[in-house]
């Protein structure tokens, strides 16, 4: 490589420099304007959640009635996440959004929270371990049990068995109302039982208008 193009080279190592500390001084130097952040916090059907929990920047406020919350004098700029926590019927449900903020600016951020809805089984399996000999006290009751963590809305169940060693459900149908659970008990006849050392499983259909569901029932033999 010759002189005129080795000079040339280390010009622009120099002006590259130059710039890259002039920016860097620069953003050092920068003063913030102090910004604000404001929104409307409401569900999935559009109406607003009073009480949600809004975190921004190590900062956290409430929304009130009407589902608004805000961040005044703010000393940030560019892109943040603004977390809103909500509890539904006993479950924690976090929402993260992304936010640009601009010095001396305000800002909208409406966030939609979209809580957790469903009808769902405590345990998807059962146990009985029974003495089919009766020599020992053992279980022939045991007990699950449904819930409803939708808000606003009613699950109608119904519960099912063709085995004829659950020889009672103490009840087979109903209603849940809104963040509502129900404890079930299952009874087993233990003469109906398959012989000794033997495993017995059953399956118990529960069908709600929220979806089906099977339970599991199985009851372990033995002799003392």
């Amino acid at each position: 490589m010759d002189t005129k193009k080795s000079n040339f080279y280390l010009v622009i190592v120099v002006i590259a420099i130059f710039v890259c500390g002039f920016v860097s001084c620069k953003d050092k130097d920068k003063t913030y304007e102090p910004c604000r952040v404001y929104g409307i916090v409401t569900d999935e059907t559009g109406e607003p959640i009073q009480g949600a929990i809004v975190m921004l920047n190590g900062d956290s406020t409430v929304t009130n009635d009407n589902g608004q919350y805000e961040f005044v004098n703010l000393m940030i700029e560019g892109y943040w996440i603004i977390e809103v926590r909500v509890i539904a019927c006993g479950v924690l449900i976090q929402t993260p959004v992304s936010v640009f903020l601009s010095s001396g600016q305000s800002t909208k951020c409406d966030v939609q929270v979209v809580k957790y809805c469903d009808f769902y089984l405590g345990s998807s399996d059962l146990y009985f371990l029974v003495d089919i000999d009766g020599v020992i006290e053992t279980d022939t009751i045991q007990s699950f049990w449904i819930a409803n963590n939708c808000e606003k809305f009613v699950v109608e169940w119904r519960i099912t068995s063709n085995t004829e060693w659950i020889s009672n459900i103490c009840e087979t149908s109903g209603t849940l109302n809104e963040c509502e659970w129900k404890e079930i008990f299952i009874t087993i006849d233990r003469n109906k039982l398959s012989n000794f050392e033997n495993i017995d499983t059953a399956i118990v259909h529960i069908n709600s208008n929220m979806g089906n569901h099977e339970l599991r029932v199985i009851a372990t033999t033995f002799r003392w």
